[in-house]
This record gives C-alpha cells, sequence and structure tokens, in this order.
C-alpha cells in the first residue's frame, strides 16, 4: 500500500501489542527507522511482485527501470508514506528495557506526550466509575467524585517540583487516574465488606449476651 500503491499507511502498535509479540517484530521496526534498507524483509517471490507493481509508478516518475533504482524509488515511497505509532506508557518497565534494546524506537522517533485531561473530563470519568456505587448522601457523592481529580492534579503538581527540584520523575497519566478511582472503588468495597462481618459477630455477641441475662 505505502510503497507500490503511494498512499498513506499508519501502523498503530500499543505495548500490550508489542510486548505479545516476537522481538523480531520490534528489531524489523528499529531498522525501519534507521534505514531505507527493506531488503531483508520480503521473500524473493514478493520482491518480484513488488518490482511488478511499481513499474507504472516508477514510469510515470521517469525513474530508471534497472532494479537498484526502483527498489530505491519503493523504499523511498514507503519512508514517505508509512507511518508507525507506538503507543506506550513511561510507567512501563518494558518501554525502558525496550529502548535499551531498540534505541531507534527511542531516539529517532517525535514523541508526542499525552497532555492530562482536564478537570471536567476527570470528574466525569469518576462519576462513571463510581455511579453504582452507594457513596452516600449527595452532597457526599459530589465531594467524593471531585475529590479525585482535585487529588490527581496535586499529586500532578507535585511530580513537577519534584522533576524541577530532584531531576527525577514521577509519571502521573490518565491510566494513573483510572486505577486511582478503581483503587478506591476496590477498597471501600473491601472495607465495607470487613464492616460488615465485624457487625454480624457484633450482633451475634449482643444477642448471646442478652440470651445469657435472660437465663441469669
Amino acid at each position: 500500500e505505502a510503497g507500490v500503491g503511494g498512499r498513506g499507511v499508519t501502523l498503530l502498535f500499543s505495548g500490550q501489542q508489542m510486548s505479545e509479540k516476537d522481538e523480531a517484530l520490534l528489531q524489523v521496526l528499529n531498522d525501519l527507522i534507521l534505514s531505507t534498507d527493506l531488503a531483508g524483509i520480503f521473500k524473493p517471490e514478493d520482491l518480484e511482485d513488488i518490482m511488478n507493481g511499481l513499474h507504472p509508478a516508477a514510469k510515470r516518475a521517469s525513474v530508471p527501470e534497472d532494479d537498484g533504482a526502483l527498489w530505491a524509488y519503493f523504499a523511498e515511497r514507503v519512508h514517505r508514506h508509512l507511518h508507525i505509532l507506538l503507543c506506550v506508557s513511561p510507567l512501563a518497565d518494558a518501554a525502558r528495557a525496550r529502548a535499551r534494546r531498540f534505541p531507534n524506537l527511542e531516539s529517532r522517533v517525535h514523541v508526542n506526550v499525552v497532555r492530562m485531561w482536564p478537570e471536567e473530563a476527570l470528574a466525569s470519568v469518576s462519576h462513571r466509575v463510581l455511579q453504582d456505587v452507594d457513596l452516600g448522601d449527595e452532597e457526599t457523592t459530589s465531594a467524593i467524585i471531585k475529590f479525585m481529580p482535585f487529588s490527581f492534579a496535586a499529586v500532578n503538581a507535585l511530580s513537577a517540583d519534584y522533576a524541577t527540584n530532584e531531576r527525577r520523575y514521577n509519571y502521573v497519566t490518565p491510566k494513573s487516574f483510572l486505577e486511582l478511582v478503581g483503587l478506591y472503588r476496590t477498597m471501600l468495597e473491601r472495607c465495607r465488606a470487613e464492616a460488615k462481618v465485624r457487625l454480624v459477630r457484633y450482633s451475634k455477641g449482643l444477642e448471646k449476651l442478652e440470651a445469657a441475662v435472660d437465663q441469669v
């Protein structure tokens, strides 16, 4: 598509997909970013099909029809039309390990850092995650939902100060916020379950005491 057809193509890889793939794929991507040598990627029969399909476009571009010129033209079109997007979290240990093994994936690419969600969006996510949880009356529920983005913004501000003062980074991402809300929900459910068990034990204890009083 990119080299023969001359159409824009985007390959999107998430961190999870890259961890599930063989590292040979990452090596290919690493080499693609560094050079235009694509020969090792294709089988001989695929190379023949590529050359045959490239002739019309090469002729219109006045490219000589020898194999070397055609292959250089194909590689140039691939680099012009093929875009590779790697979506990874800086928090992942695997991302740092890949950066060491495949340095071009980090050093020879354009890094676009996803900015923080606005407070309204964070509050909306909090409401969506916690909407089926009993948080008390309306005032208490609103306070809890508003506290989630407030605490997240506070951690983000402290992380910025930490980076300025200590030259070290504590990455705070939207995924961190989802984990924060999920952790609150999990801990709330756990504490309520533990409180329910204690309440049952307390009630049974009172019943036994009342029964003992009646017998005395």
